[in-house]
């Protein structure tokens, strides 16, 4: 748990058990945290984000869609993948285990 208000982030330790921390890059170095939640205002979200993909995701496959994603936001830009796609390739994906579970063809519809 991470905020720079000292006497809410002490309560909050006290009541959770949490660790805490002053500073989002210390709790981001901290090898022992397990999840990040940032509820921060929009406009200092992006930033927050962008330093947990760095600092968590170094050299991860994922890290570039990721970042990419997280500035789509932060800029209001549409993404090189909509939501739309991924749908879809869930949809196909779906398909495949179907087909594969029941080695038979299955229909797949428009692509």
């Amino acid at each position: 748990m991470c905020d720079n208000l000292p006497a809410w982030t002490r309560a909050k330790s006290r009541q959770t058990g949490a660790k805490t921390y002053m500073d989002y890059e210390k709790l981001l170095a901290d090898p022992n945290v397990e999840a990040i939640d940032i509820t921060l205002p929009h406009y200092l979200h992006a930033r927050v984000a962008l330093a947990a993909i760095e600092a968590r995701w170094k050299g991860k496959s994922m890290r570039r869609e990721v970042q990419h994603f997280v500035r789509c936001i932060a800029q209001d830009t549409q993404p090189w993948v909509t939501g739309e796609d991924g749908r879809e390739d869930v949809r196909v994906a779906v398909k495949c285990y179907e087909s594969a579970k029941t080695g038979r063809p299955v229909e797949i519809g428009a692509i």
